[in-house]
């Protein structure tokens, strides 16, 4: 009997003793996210840094995204977080705070997006008409009348040569105010203008002879207009299309042009310094350094730049080429434009692809479709066949000259991330003295003080540490390497004293600058009289 008891009792208390106790560890469910780089998003790309490692946790567990732990980067765009989709249209999650709940296995994708500065084109700006408002300027009418041949910007004026003048040289203000119509002569009409456009650096408004593969360049001098021929260290790369006298200038002072499509990279087949990826094909960007001014320039072999697309030919009807130093825009008649991340010691590869075909309605990742690049339309007007690329440096602004008319399209006002060719970041002061370079001045007796920086800015002048009256935010006047602006001071007190001046620059990507100057007020020349 106590038997049959023992086991009843034990099989009332089985489903307790099963009830009571926990589940196995082993039959726990973990999920993980996985984070990917997403080097692909719009195009074709690569990256730097490090995606944070996948990580494991409970099911139901809330989670919070990782961090950019690895300084994950990439050429030309801006990191925006993770994305459940690969595209970025799905869910976004801001990395280091952004939350989820798992329950599943999850792949966070990065997100990248395209700076205004790498897709300003036919997204803003305006149509400026050149005018000659005072009807003062002489022989305005060379540069009113005619259609724009070549662009190109000092930061202060607009540079072109008219259709129907070709001796002569335009130079007009940001609204299309014509200040100088400057007939340069048979030099100047000797060489072709149709293919070829302008690029400025130095004192010179650089032109190529032509789309060949030559060696020399010629230099319009802004201090006397005259055209000279100068020789480079090595031969640029034929061009091809219809601008084969393309021709850039970087903010950094660095001149350029870029080849054909589809040319050999000097170094062959590869991701490194002057090679082509597999499978892509590539243009050469050649770049030397400008040493010295004016006519007076000489050039060292700076670095080539190779360009990558996944299309091959591209563009066959080049119309114009520009760069802030980060981003090069390239242009192709009918089509649209394509910009490039422009790295050194790497190929560069495209950031945005607004180009298509006949009507230029690619999708790009970032609007659905542009207006056909040749007529940008801005302000409620177009223009009729815009053709060449500059960029004015110290505005931030593109310029394409209209082929068919006394017009030109100017973008909004931006400028763009650090890249090889930007501006220095730190501004800097050539010289500050008083006039003659004294050391010493008289007393009540006025002085002219002179500082000359390095980039267009905003100088204030300083006595002590005080501000002298009248010189507060001078504007600078003049091109690199004269942009200088002055204060006239009279001393009000003798002996030893310390002057000093502040740059703002215009260009709000580089800082402000100071410098200082002891002098000596001494006994004032002259009677009272």
């Amino acid at each position: 009997m106590r038997a049959r008891l023992r086991i009843l009792l034990a099989l009332v208390l089985l489903p307790i003793y099963w009830i009571a106790s926990p589940i196995s560890p082993a039959h726990a469910i973990n999920y993980t996210i996985t984070y990917n780089a997403n080097e692909s998003q719009h195009q074709t790309g690569v990256t730097s840094g490090s995606v944070p490692s996948p990580t494991s946790y409970a099911a139901g567990t809330l989670v919070t995204v990782a961090s950019n732990s690895g300084n994950l980067a990439r050429q030309g765009f801006v990191f925006e977080g993770w994305n459940t989709l690969s595209s970025g249209l799905g869910n976004n999650y801001t990395a280091g705070s952004g939350t989820i709940t798992l329950n599943s296995d999850i792949t966070l994708y990065a997100k990248w997006s395209i700076p205004l500065s790498a897709r300003l084109i036919a997204s803003g700006g305006s149509i400026v008409t050149i005018t000659d408002p005072t009807g003062s300027v002489p022989n305005a009418a060379s540069c009113t009348g005619g259609d724009v041949r070549g662009i190109t910007s000092d930061g202060t004026f607009v540079y072109f040569r008219p259709s129907n003048a070709t001796t002569y040289l335009c130079k007009v203000d940001m609204s299309g105010y014509v200040k100088q119509a400057i007939n340069i002569g048979s030099t100047l009409s000797a060489i072709g203008i149709d293919s070829i456009d302008l690029t400025y650096s130095s004192g010179c408004i650089f032109l190529r002879p032509n789309g060949s593969a030559n060696n020399n360049i010629y230099c319009i001098d802004t201090s006397d207009w005259t055209v000279n021929s100068l020789t480079l260290p090595q031969n640029w790369y034929a061009g091809s299309g219809w601008l084969t006298g393309n021709i850039i200038d970087f903010p950094d002072g660095r001149i350029g042009a870029v080849s054909a499509p589809n040319t050999a990279a000097p170094n062959g087949v590869g991701t490194g310094a002057g090679q082509c990826p597999s499978g892509m094909y590539c243009k050469i960007l050649k770049l030397f350094n400008v040493v010295g001014t004016g006519k007076t320039a000489t050039f060292t072999f700076s670095e080539n730049i190779v360009l990558a697309d996944t299309q091959s030919g591209w563009p066959d009807d080049e119309h114009g080429i520009a760069t802030d130093g980060t981003y090069l825009y390239e242009i192709r008649y009918s089509s649209g434009y394509k910009v490039y991340a422009l790295q050194s010691g790497a190929p560069s590869y495209i950031v945005f692809n607004g180009s298509g075909s006949g009507t230029c309605t690619a999708t790009t990742g970032v609007s659905g479709s542009l207006c056909p690049i040749n007529s940008p339309t801005a302000d409620s007007s177009t223009t009729s066949n815009a053709t060449f690329l500059g960029r004015n440096h110290i505005l931030g602004s593109y310029l394409m000259g209209d082929y068919s008319a006394p017009k030109f399209y100017k973008s909004d006002y931006v400028f763009p991330p650090t890249g090889p060719g930007t501006l220095n970041t730190i501004s800097t002061f050539t010289s500050f003295s008083l006039a003659g370079s004294v050391k010493t001045t008289p007393y009540r007796t006025p002085v002219l003080v002179t500082a000359n920086v390095s980039t267009p800015s905003k100088v204030t002048f300083k006595l002590n540490g005080r501000v002298i009256v009248g010189c507060k935010s001078r504007p600078t006047s003049g091109t690199s390497p004269n942009i200088v602006a002055t204060c006239s001071w009279k001393p009000t007190q003798h002996g030893e004293i310390m002057l000093s001046a502040t740059a703002v620059p215009t260009n709000p990507l580089i800082s402000n600058s100071s410098i200082s100057l002891k002098i000596v007020v001494g006994l004032r020349t002259g009677s009272r009289g």
